[in-house]
């Protein structure tokens, strides 16, 4: 708690385009590590994420963004785009393509954001 996000960590978005994390926190932010291709917890967290945004009267992309990063290095953008499709396509939330981001990164980056 009460620990502080560094906003210069590289990533890339879901169309591999290199950002930094802080381009986020414009408004508030609901950070949510996990694997894209992971087949049962880290599909929990982010269905329970995505769950919790289509039930809220706020709206992703307008009153909030949601960051998803994957912590596996290996992941790739496309992976990533696949993955922001999928949760677009299942939940169906207005503003979720700008207000919902799909990142990977190299793992110094990763490594330093899961330990803030």
């Amino acid at each position: 708690l009460n620990s502080r996000v560094n906003p210069d960590l590289a990533f890339r978005d879901e169309h591999g385009n290199p950002v930094k994390l802080g381009r986020y926190f414009r408004r508030p932010v609901v950070l949510a590590l996990g694997y894209y291709e992971c087949p049962m917890l880290c599909s929990m967290v982010l269905n329970g994420t995505f769950g919790a945004a289509k039930a809220l009267s706020f709206r992703p992309g307008r009153d909030y963004d949601i960051v998803s990063v994957s912590f596996a290095p290996n992941e790739t953008p496309e992976m990533a785009q696949a993955k922001k499709a999928s949760y677009r396509k299942r939940y169906g939330v207005e503003g979720s393509e700008e207000g919902w981001h799909f990142l990977t990164g190299e793992e110094s980056q990763i490594r330093e954001l899961a330990r803030s």
